[in-house]
């Protein structure tokens, strides 16, 4: 014997049946909402003007998100290993730099 189960969307303001399910993004807090094509055309409608004035930002991914910009770039540690390594400093191959180390090559550069 086979078994159907059925997903039925239905509208988050009335209850009727949905169309849609919108994802929407506001001040940091991601929302999602199921409606109808009457309301998610109410909707678009609504922002309309407002994306026409906004900036889009690219895709975004849905998951962790850094709250932070970074202001610098780590250094490369292989053209740090390898400066190291012509320079006398000892260095593993993997893992940590030594500050010790760090501290020689900024200085140098």
């Amino acid at each position: 014997m086979a078994t159907r189960t059925t997903t039925q969307l239905t509208d988050d303001i009335d209850g009727s049946p949905a169309s849609e399910r919108l994802v929407l993004t506001l001040d940091g807090t991601d929302y999602e909402i199921d409606l109808s094509s009457d309301h998610a055309r109410q909707l678009r409608a609504g922002l309309d003007v407002f994306i026409q004035h906004a900036r889009r930002t690219g895709a975004q991914t849905i998951g962790h998100r850094d709250n932070y910009k970074r202001t610098t770039l780590a250094p490369d540690h292989r053209i740090i290993r390898s400066w190291a390594r012509t320079h006398g400093h000892p260095v593993t191959a993997t893992g940590r730099i030594s500050p010790t180390v760090l501290r020689a090559y900024q200085a140098a550069h």
